[in-house]
């Protein structure tokens, strides 16, 4: 009986081994393309939620509350948190009380109401008794009867009394009792609140415990552009995010819908 030579042993273990090295090759490549697939789909599931957090947050934001730090890394708005119409501002002298119509939220006190705002920097100072910001004295709890045309306007209480420089041209006031902030920090895009009105700066060092959004963060940059007759408030955002040799970037656009 015929067995193999030597030489035709040889040049199938040669055979097997090309076409071994041949399959192992195609192999890493998919596992390669694979890995590759994956970082990208993560990275882009990362800008989607962050992005959408993001504009969902600043649609309720107070208007004209939002402002960026010196190299856009970090954006900090005031989350409104009640909201209606009142009836009219006193003409002369501050007013202790402000009359509105039935809501369907409590008031509380100590929370900040504004009217007409248009200075981001008013919105974080102590109210002085003049201007567009004043402070709620007592808990208010509407009871609004039905039907709606049986509803009967409601008193405020202020803190300290107020004179209003402006009126708004829609009877509308705003109630907030804090800021938000996301930043950069490192190569994470956190979400900080609760931190104190009057912060020293809008630094993480200032904004108090983080609460961790996404990771993989390369680069972020934040733009608030103002209020144009055509449009509302406008915030462009920029952001990077890297891992595994892989680059997603985003850019969006969000505005701020409330007017004063």
């Amino acid at each position: 009986m015929r067995g193999f030579t030597l030489i035709e042993m040889v040049a199938s273990i040669v055979l097997l081994g090309v076409v071994g090295l041949f399959l192992g090759e195609v192999i890493r490549q998919s596992l390669v393309l694979f890995s590759d697939t994956s970082s990208r789909e993560a990275l882009v599931q990362q800008g989607r939620f962050v992005t959408e957090r993001l504009r969902r947050e600043l649609r309720e934001a107070v208007p004209n509350s939002v402002v960026v730090n010196g190299d856009g890394s970090c954006i900090e708005f005031v989350p409104i948190v009640n909201s209606g119409l009142y009836q009219q501002l006193p003409v002369v002298g501050s007013s202790d009380t402000l009359r509105v119509l039935p809501i369907t939220k409590q008031i509380t006190a100590n929370d900040r109401l504004t009217i007409y705002p248009t200075s981001n920097s008013e919105l974080r100072a102590t109210p002085t008794g003049s201007g567009q910001v004043t402070v709620i004295e007592n808990d208010v709890t509407f009871t609004t009867p039905v039907p709606p045309a049986t509803w009967s306007m409601v008193d405020i209480d202020l803190t300290p009394p107020t004179v209003f420089t402006n009126g708004s041209p829609a009877n509308r006031f705003y109630i907030y009792n804090q800021l938000v902030a996301f930043c950069k920090f490192g190569s994470t895009l956190n979400r900080y609140s609760g931190y104190p009105l009057g912060r020293l700066d809008l630094d993480p060092v200032y904004l108090g415990a983080p609460t961790k959004m996404v990771e993989n963060l390369s680069g972020a940059n934040f733009v608030v552009e103002q209020p144009q007759l055509q449009r509302n408030g406008l915030i462009k955002m920029e952001l990077i995010f890297e891992a595994k040799g892989e680059q997603v970037r985003f850019d969006h656009d969000a505005l701020i819908y409330n007017t004063p």
